[in-house]
């Protein structure tokens, strides 16, 4: 990220976390489809701007379950492990102890229809951050940062190691800031 991301990213650290309802709202908000797919998969994944602008269509689908569905991620390319270079991920839409998570995943559906071509997004980093921060006024990191801090609240309830798991992560150094979230909220 540029100087001026890390400036918007040490800005942002000290405004309370939005909510999920917040995330969903914001989202709702975004002109642009292509912009709100883009925020809508990085907040979803929680992954860096890197690996969801590498993702092609045939690796995102909707899953059935027994009530709704998931969405399952194939081989998203793990930057920060290099012991594993891929991860799958599932996310959970109507997972109850999050605010539901339809309306990101049809944002993403919805300009997946509209794509032509194998890659999701036809740009590189650079303009991501700028499309972000144009629609949002965030960076990618604080998108991240944020998904984190909601799985580790209300998904994982403060377990690091499922954290650093779904997350993909080495170790659980990522994890531990994202624990320290739900220890305050408690308090």
């Amino acid at each position: 990220m540029s100087e001026a991301s890390w400036a918007v990213q040490r800005e942002m650290s000290n405004e309370p976390i939005p909510t999920p309802k917040d995330i969903i709202a914001l989202a709702s908000l975004i002109k642009d489809e292509r912009s709100r797919a883009l925020f809508s998969l990085l907040y979803l994944t929680a992954g860096r701007v890197s690996e969801v602008i590498s993702l092609e269509e045939r690796q995102i689908r909707k899953v059935k379950r027994k009530e709704g569905y998931a969405v399952y991620i194939e081989n998203i390319p793990s930057r920060k492990n290099p012991d594993k270079k891929f991860r799958d991920l599932p996310i959970l839409i109507d997972d109850r102890r999050l605010e539901s998570r339809k309306p990101l995943c049809e944002y993403v559906f919805a300009y997946l229809k509209k794509r032509k071509g194998k890659r999701v997004f036809d740009f590189g980093s650079r303009r991501a951050e700028q499309l972000l921060f144009e629609s949002t006024g965030m960076n990618p990191h604080w998108v991240c940062h944020i998904a984190c801090t909601h799985l580790s609240k209300f998904i994982f309830k403060g377990d690091v190691f499922k954290l650093r798991k779904w997350r993909g992560w080495k170790t659980i150094d990522q994890a531990v800031i994202y624990a320290e979230y739900v220890v305050e909220d408690l308090i």
